[in-house]
Formats: structure tokens, sequence, C-alpha cells
């Protein structure tokens, strides 16, 4: 369940970066910081994936929070997405 916990929201993280507009500068900007938190997420799901510790998990959940934050203000994340992408990573008990 963890592993398919993670690997929703790693794809939810893919779908969320895939249509940032480069025309509104706040927005690409946003969606710059949210690319670049993505790897970080990413980065956290693989180490989780490897080893589910207590760390990795707390490391996770850290990474991801991050990386929605700066979504939530890219043009492609609608609220509903990061709201439910923030639901599935709260569900991960570490």
């Amino acid at each position: 369940m963890r592993i398919r916990t993670a690997s929703f929201s790693l794809l939810v993280a893919v779908a969320l970066l895939s249509g940032c507009k480069k025309s509104d500068t706040v927005v690409a900007d946003s969606c710059q910081l949210a690319s670049t938190r993505a790897q970080a997420y990413v980065d956290a799901g693989t180490a989780w994936a490897k080893a589910q510790t207590p760390a990795n998990c707390t490391a996770l959940k850290t990474a991801a929070s991050s990386y929605l934050d700066a979504a939530a203000n890219c043009s492609t994340a609608t609220k509903a997405q990061v709201d439910a992408a923030r639901a599935s990573i709260n569900d991960l008990k570490c």
C-alpha cells in the first residue's frame, strides 16, 4: 500500500508539472520552483521505496509538502489536484 501511495504521488507530481506556462513571470517562477522541488521529491520517493524507514518516510512527506506548496501556485495545478496529492501524502503513515 505504501509503495502504491508513493507511486501515485510521484505520478501526480509529474502531471502537475507537465504544462507550466512561461508567459506569466509569477507563474513561470512558481513552476520553476515546483520543478526544482519535484526533483527533491522524486529523490526522496526513490529513497523511501528502497528502504521504508521512518526517516525516509518523513523526508518523503517533507519533500512532498515543499513541492506541493510551490505547485499550488503553478498554472497547471488546480486546487483540487493539490488537495488530492496532499491527502495522499498525509495518509502515508511513517
